[in-house]
């Protein structure tokens, strides 16, 4: 059997081989466009892994943007990454446009604390609009006895992998309730897709994931195995909650999973998404009115977005607006300053 590491790279590889099939279908990738749309400007989002939600979400803000690229001459990329924190490091550094990023990891990268110390930058970031909720969820093994937060506690435990949002927000977790990694019988960081795989074959006991639902990679988890959903409350999330904006309560309903039938209640924050003050002005506008002149569609193309509305859509940032993008929202009368 593989160890943990090996399988991660295995699975990664046949995921990247994936997204190339994914990218050439939807006209994503670069290589395989037509003439007329590679004279038009390249705009790059990063995403996630192709397990998570960020991945797909991407592509549907790229497609709703590319629909209309004879129009404005724009011309939508997806690149995949590992999550939030990566995004942001690589929005600073001017590697993509636009990033999805969760709205606690975008408010560290603002302040330059936590894993953002080193950044001096982080006031460039400016805001387009936000997403889905991602309540923090931990998927247990049924027989792993873990009910609360601190009965992970002595446990094997995929935290995240580094460049996450889900790391960045388990370890602020994790800090709130007195605990750190040496507190587990082992820290893992595997990706999402693999940590579920190893969740079956009883070689981790929990992993948490930041995510909008329902995901298809915990779905799976719950088909193939005897899983349990672990609910996060007590006075250290009331705390979280009271200090900082970007959190809000959450609940997964019941029924979303196999075995779920109770509601799970947890902490939550936003996804969103993010450019730097450098982006031009007419980019940022065309990506949100891209998006708000779709909102029908929009929630039809992924389950995330199901319940989405306008409203909560400029909820949960902490970034100042980009202008491109807040000049549509005055438009449709969304912002009023």
């Amino acid at each position: 059997m593989l160890e943990p590491g090996e399988l991660a790279r295995a699975v990664r590889r046949r995921w990247y081989s994936c997204v190339w099939v994914v990218l050439a279908c939807t006209g994503l990738l670069v290589g395989s466009v037509s003439a007329e749309s590679s004279r038009a400007r390249l705009v790059t989002i990063g995403s996630g892994s192709v397990g998570g939600v960020y991945f797909p979400a991407a592509g549907v803000l790229c497609r709703l943007l590319n629909q209309e690229r004879l129009r404005h001459g724009l011309r939508c990329a997806v690149e995949v990454s590992d999550g939030s924190v990566d995004n942001t490091r690589d929005l600073l550094g001017g590697r993509v446009d636009l990033g999805i990023v969760q709205t606690d990891v975008q408010h560290d990268a603002l302040m330059g604390i936590g894993r953002f110390e080193d950044t001096t930058d982080g006031a460039a970031l400016r805001a387009l609009f936000s997403l889905h909720a991602e309540p923090v969820t931990i998927v247990s093994r049924l027989d792993a006895a873990v009910m609360g937060f601190t009965d992970l506690v002595g446990k094997r435990v995929n935290v995240g992998e580094a460049g996450s949002g889900t790391f960045a927000t388990t370890s602020m977790l994790m800090r709130a309730f007195g605990m750190s990694g040496s507190d587990l019988a082992r820290q893992y960081n595997l990706s999402t897709a693999e940590a579920a795989l190893a969740l079956c074959e009883n070689r981790i006991d929990a992993f948490v994931f930041v995510v909008g639902h329902p995901n298809a990679t915990i779905q799976e988890a719950s088909e193939s195995c005897a899983v349990h959903f672990v609910s996060i409350t007590g006075a250290p999330v009331d705390d979280l909650l009271r200090k900082h904006k970007f959190f809000s309560r959450a609940m997964i309903a019941p029924g979303t999973y196999v075995g779920q039938e109770e509601k799970i209640m947890s902490l939550g924050v936003r996804a969103s998404v993010l450019a730097t003050a450098a982006l031009d002005d007419s980019i940022a506008y065309e990506m949100t009115r891209a998006v708000f002149s779709n909102a029908a569609a929009l929630r039809e193309l992924h389950p995330a977005f199901a319940s989405l509305t306008p409203q909560q859509m400029i909820d949960g940032n902490t970034a100042p607006w980009h202008p491109g993008a807040a000049r549509y929202l005055r438009e449709i009368g969304l912002l009023t300053e």
